[in-house]
């Protein structure tokens, strides 16, 4: 899968090189969100998953924030202004993550790339407890190609490195579950 987000990378920046490009502010293309307080006592070994800053930490018994994929960008801490995205079709985001919801259709592959190269990490404020807010983040500027049909064939182009991620990682579950098989029944 890392070889794929590299060549999905790789055709972003092809993309973005060979185009017409206008800025955009980024609350004109996508509505951001703050996830939601999660205490750790809620974190279960069954329902719906959790991702915090540092990735998947566990499921809750409460209701997804999200029902389909989506980029989200560390809130807090060290790693505030991080980008990556939830290829979950429902998760709990807790709130160290601000999370975006695709206005115009843009696409997860593109809005990654897109978001990912804009570096929101420059919005993020303070020493101590760096933190990036929602009202700092709608200061982001974008550059997108002005050619719509551009964007549609980027993202035609990396609908089939999507399904292959998607079909890795539904099968490195698969195998992840018959190893704790094996390992519970051997040992």
């Amino acid at each position: 899968n890392a070889n794929l987000q590299e060549l999905r990378h790789i055709l972003y920046k092809q993309l973005i090189a060979q185009s017409a490009l206008k800025t955009i502010s980024i609350k004109e293309l996508y509505s951001i969100k703050y996830g939601k307080t999660l205490p750790k006592s809620q974190l279960l070994r069954t329902g719906t998953k959790v991702f915090g800053a540092k990735g998947f930490m566990g499921y809750t018994e409460r209701k997804p924030l999200v029902n389909k994929a989506t980029v989200t960008i560390t809130s807090r801490g060290s790693g505030a202004g991080f980008v990556s995205y939830i290829d979950e079709e429902e998760a709990f985001l807790t709130n160290n993550l601000l999370y975006l919801i695709d206005k115009t259709g843009l696409g997860l592959s593109f809005t990654y790339e897109l978001i990912k190269s804009s570096k929101p990490s420059q919005f993020v404020t303070g020493s101590a407890q760096p933190q990036l807010t929602i009202n700092n983040l709608k200061q982001l500027k974008l550059k997108i190609p002005t050619d719509r049909f551009i964007i549609e064939q980027f993202k035609n182009n990396t609908k089939r490195i999507e399904d292959c991620m998607s079909n890795n990682k539904i099968e490195n579950n698969s195998l992840q579950k018959l190893r704790l098989a094996f390992l519970n029944y051997y040992f």
